[in-house]
């Protein structure tokens, strides 16, 4: 299990567009992915549970990728959240 968190500094939060970007690229992984924004815990892959969440600029998430390919999806969804959200 690989697990980070990761404060959303983009000033529009999550929304419809990054949500699909994020589940995109979580898709491409053999892993299950979880998301915790506080209390709430969501399964990283459903783009309609992801958006739910309403993460807000300055919300704190942790992610976590469980599975045969968690490695590199941690550094892929890393990767992506710090050059593109």
């Amino acid at each position: 299990m690989k697990k980070f968190q990761y404060e959303v500094v983009n000033p529009q939060g999550i929304h419809a567009a990054p949500a699909s970007l994020l589940v995109n690229e979580f898709n491409k992984f053999h892993c299950n992915v979880i998301i915790e924004k506080g209390k709430k815990v969501i399964d990283g892959k459903d783009i309609f549970a992801l958006m739910g969440l309403n993460i807000k600029q300055n919300d704190t998430i942790v992610v976590t990728f469980e599975g045969k390919e968690e490695n590199e999806a941690v550094k892929a969804v890393e990767r992506l959240l710090k050059e593109n959200l």
